[in-house]
């Protein structure tokens, strides 16, 4: 049940923040007709700046309109919104046009739409609901399970589109389930997933197997304490390793390495095994389980690289964690938007002057790497003027969350600050080559209509739910 009062309601639009906003636009604006003009063509709609002026239009004339509807009408097309969004990513999976490997865009007529942009919104305010209510409790099995469903169904359809970028802009939702304490185990477990994927790409797996079989063994020791035990266990299992491969080699049987690890650290924990039984103490088990868990990941996470992940991915990775290096093929593109940015020094070439990008050198110039054109023509200077108009945007919009005292806003609030934060950090990281190109755009600056469309209705929805302080918008 709804109330709303906007009896006594002081409006407060945040007019920083709409004015970073505006200057981001005219940033993206000058960036892309620079990066895409054509002087061959007349100027038009054939010329993508041109169809950019719509798009801003359109999206200045949306946060008008954001501005003129009641805050509870958001609340209430939360559900019929988010069932929407899922139904159509559903259906994106069978019946999307394929663009760049991704089956993740409707054409109609000249106009390609991305369904995903407009389904973070929507997975956004579900996500803000379903927390906000007054009676959710985020840490009970069933609040965990709910809200992870929220932000996972849309995440596993876009999987299934091959659009690995925003499958990942979804799953940083899961940042506002963090301060909103879901239980602290599940982050746990997804640090060690990434730290062992990146240690099961830069290490050889018998040595990450013994790595995991000391640091649990550790870790034990330290919890339980039992450090005498440990060293046992340690020296037991070493001693055991060397025995049985000095006896096949000696009988010249050829034994596999890894299997070999995995036999002597299972033979080394019997006698653990047998006293913990005795002394009828558990824990001990829950470290195996801990083990074997992530033994059999870094499995799943090799045969996911090996045959689900496309070769240009594969490489990426692997670029990014320095084990290869292709300038010419599948690193092409971070490479010259690395010239490109460093080309431009201090305060740039000049504006449409930039080599590198007038004469095509960086493929999705006007997308995905944007960004290196205006650091070719702008130079440092402007670049960091740019990132800093975006953290002030962020830190705008965290400001106003916790300014405000409804939860609805708050936390939907918050959920635009993940997502947004994570487009600005990995368009640029990707950029500058410190981390993988996953092909998102840059918010608001970036050639698109579904880009700036959804960031602007994502923004300006924020915008209008922290504007009135009032205590009695939202009662569940």
């Amino acid at each position: 049940m709804i109330k709303s009062s906007n009896r006594n309601n002081t409006v407060n639009y945040d007019w920083i923040s709409i004015i970073t906003y505006v200057i981001l636009t005219i940033i993206g604006f000058l960036s892309i007709h620079s990066a895409s003009y054509n002087d061959a063509l007349e100027y038009g709609l054939d010329q993508r700046s041109a169809m950019q002026i719509i798009w801003i239009l359109m999206s200045y004339s949306i946060a008008v309109l954001i501005m003129f509807i009641r805050k509870d009408f958001y609340f209430q097309i939360t559900i019929i919104f988010y069932f929407a969004a899922i139904i159509i990513l559903c259906l994106m999976i069978f019946l999307g046009k394929e663009i760049n490997g991704a089956k993740s865009w409707i054409s109609i007529g000249p106009i390609s739409i991305q369904p995903a942009e407009f389904g973070k919104i929507a997975t956004t305010l579900m996500l803000a609901r379903i927390i906000g209510n007054y009676n959710f409790n985020i840490q009970s099995l069933k609040g965990t399970i709910n809200s992870l469903l929220i932000i996972l169904i849309p995440v596993i359809m876009i999987i299934g589109q091959n659009d690995t970028g925003s499958a990942i802009v979804y799953a940083s939702l899961g940042l506002v389930l963090y301060l909103y304490q879901l239980n602290i185990w599940l982050y746990r477990i997804l640090v060690t997933g990434i730290v062992l994927f990146i240690l099961s790409m830069l290490i050889d797996k018998i040595v990450l197997i013994w790595i995991m079989t000391i640091g649990l063994t550790i870790y034990y020791a330290i919890k339980q304490d039992e450090y005498i035990l440990s060293i046992r266990y340690i020296a037991l299992s070493v001693i055991i390793f060397f025995s049985l491969y000095i006896i096949s080699w000696w009988t010249e049987i050829n034994i596999n390495l890894e299997y070999l690890s995995l036999l002597s650290v299972a033979l080394g924990l019997i006698i653990p095994i047998y006293k913990s039984i005795i002394v009828k103490k558990y824990s001990l088990f829950n470290y195996i389980s801990c083990f074997f868990a992530s033994y059999l990941y870094i499995g799943f996470i090799g045969y996911i690289f090996d045959n689900i992940l496309k070769i240009h991915q594969q490489k990426r990775i692997l670029d990014l964690l320095g084990l290869e290096s292709d300038l010419r093929g599948w690193g092409y593109n971070v490479n010259q938007s690395m010239i490109a940015i460093g080309s431009g020094g201090l305060l740039g070439k000049g504006y449409m002057k930039g080599t590198q990008t007038k004469y095509n050198f960086v493929p999705e110039q006007t997308t995905d790497f944007i960004f290196c054109t205006i650091g070719e023509e702008a130079g440092f200077v402007t670049t960091t003027i740019t990132v800093l108009l975006f953290a002030l945007l962020i830190y705008r919009l965290i400001k106003m969350a916790l300014k405000t005292s409804d939860d609805f806003a708050r936390i939907y609030t918050f959920g635009v600050v993940s997502i947004m934060s994570t487009h600005v950090i990995v368009n640029i990281g990707m950029t500058i080559g410190l981390l993988p190109v996953i092909g998102i755009p840059l918010p608001f600056i970036s050639y698109g209509g579904s880009s700036i469309l959804s960031f602007t209705i994502m923004l300006f929805i924020a915008i209008k739910l922290c504007s009135e302080d009032s205590k009695e918008i939202f009662k569940y």
